[in-house]
């Protein structure tokens, strides 16, 4: 008698303990953090008032474009660069994003002009515009409430610190 409720309760403890565990691994996506976006972008580090950022670089006028819209979220000191060959007072607006911004124009190596906190479009509203009262040739997005949180300001020094290879082009940098 003993080996026939064996029979019955082993399988029903497998199909149980599965249960159990499958539940458990959906109930844990449901408090995952959104996956920040793969990208393969080339990548530098850039150096902003003494915090090293790690950033993707946008040096077409696509990749430009695109920047960090449709992302879910950027990882603490992570965020983009944008290269422009000549200095101008480039217009950056929030088109596709999902998260809120610190946008900080840089010229020769200086901070020329910041925008905090620039909010993602509110559905059905159009996106805001941002243009520097300064001329820039680099342009750094990260994280909303990183400018504050690093005390970073006008006049900051900025260093970008390229890949042994240069960046398509570009011959400024500092070399790793």
């Amino acid at each position: 008698m003993y080996h026939s409720h064996a029979r019955i309760w082993f399988p029903l403890a497998i199909v149980l303990g599965l249960g159990v565990v499958s539940f458990m691994i959906m109930l844990n996506g449901w408090y995952l953090e959104p996956t920040p976006h793969v990208s393969s972008r080339e990548t530098t580090r850039v150096v902003v008032g003494g915090t090293q950022v790690e950033t993707e670089l946008a040096i077409t006028p696509e990749e430009r474009v695109q920047g960090l819209s449709g992302r879910p979220a950027l990882p603490p000191n992570h965020g983009m660069l944008f290269l422009f060959e000549t200095p101008g007072r480039y217009t950056f607006w929030m088109q596709g994003m999902q998260f809120a911004i610190d946008i900080i124009w840089i010229y020769r190596g200086r901070v020329v002009w910041i925008k905090e906190n620039a909010l993602p479009p509110i559905p059905g509203m159009p996106p805001e515009y941002f243009t520097p009262s300064h001329e820039a040739n680099e342009v750094l997005e990260v994280t909303a409430g990183f400018v504050a949180h690093q005390h970073i300001k006008l006049g900051d020094t900025v260093t970008v610190i390229a890949p042994k290879e240069k960046s398509r082009g570009f011959d400024y940098y500092q070399q790793s």
